[in-house]
């Protein structure tokens, strides 16, 4: 199932109230394809009533702030001159509103189907018939629809062609970023003013009516067929290296047994006195008369 959603960045060149004196003199200019893309605005509308879906679009002219760019680039060389401060807290009320409305619907819508459309509405001065389709994400959904949408275009004899790999939508960036190119495709289609001004070269209600026939059938086409690059695999992490095994210590050499005491000399034995000794030692002669002499 596929569903859609539109967008119109530069619908209108209205100026707020609080901005005016910054445009006095210039209004000529704000009016003109400088300030917004005349007709863009009927065209989106009726495309959202076509595909049953309801438009997101800008409420001030581009030359205050610029929806489909960032940074400094959003701001005009009438608009740079607002105080900082305010400039943030305008950015933040009208470009980061605009684009929490296209991320919600879109997340909402493919919670409940597999493919979303998202074509931004322009127009441009050109008074050639020149109607262009612009994608981003190559080998995306974005650049099937289109590349399907401007050969039905072709065939139906209009003087269309594919613009691929642009690379000057800030929006286009953004969020092309937050959702799955698989299942998300934007594309920006480029349809010449003089269609809407002057009816050439064809009638503004019979181009509008071609373009969203050719847009449903392309769409039905690119449902059918679209087969997705598949992603690369992400490589394997590296294994990492076993630790080395810590070498052995080495065992601890063995303690010399200490020398045995030797043992004490056994003391020598006490000569036992020879009886010879014992008996000189008491030898004696005994006198007459009972004494004994001793020598």
């Amino acid at each position: 199932m596929k569903s859609f959603v539109i967008s119109c960045e530069y619908a209108t060149c209205a100026i707020p109230e609080a901005y005016r004196e910054l445009y006095q003199g210039v209004e000529e200019l704000v009016t003109s394809p400088s300030g917004w893309d005349s007709g863009s605005l009927n065209l989106a509308q009726s495309f959202a009533m076509k595909f049953r879906t309801q438009l997101v679009h800008g409420s001030h002219t581009r030359l205050l702030l610029d929806l489909d760019k960032s940074g400094d680039e959003r701001w005009s060389r009438f608009s740079i001159k607002i105080p900082e401060a305010t400039r943030l807290r305008l950015a933040d009320r009208e470009d980061g509103t605009y684009r929490t409305t296209l991320r919600q619907r879109i997340a909402d819508d493919l919670r409940r189907h597999s493919m979303v459309f998202h074509v931004s509405i322009r127009t441009t001065d050109d008074d050639d018939g020149r109607i262009t389709v612009e994608s981003f994400d190559p080998a995306g959904l974005g650049e099937a629809l289109a590349s399907a949408w401007c050969n039905r275009m072709i065939m139906e004899g209009l003087n269309a062609g594919h613009s691929r790999g642009v690379t000057d939508s800030a929006l286009a960036k953004d969020l092309g970023a937050m959702f799955p190119k698989a299942h998300y495709g934007f594309i920006r289609l480029k349809v010449a003013q003089s269609y809407f001004l002057e009816g050439r070269p064809m009638r503004w209600d019979l181009i509008k009516r071609l373009l969203q026939e050719s847009l449903m059938t392309a769409s039905a086409d690119c449902e059918a067929s679209f087969q997705p690059e598949p992603e690369p695999e992400p490589e394997p992490e590296p294994e990492p290296e076993p630790e080395p095994e810590p070498e052995p210590e080495p065992e601890p050499e063995p303690e010399p047994e200490p020398e045995p005491e030797p043992e004490p000399e056994p003391k020598p034995e006490p000569k036992p006195e020879s009886e010879s000794e014992s008996e000189s030692e008491s030898t004696g002669l005994i006198e007459p008369g009972g004494q004994a002499l001793l020598f």
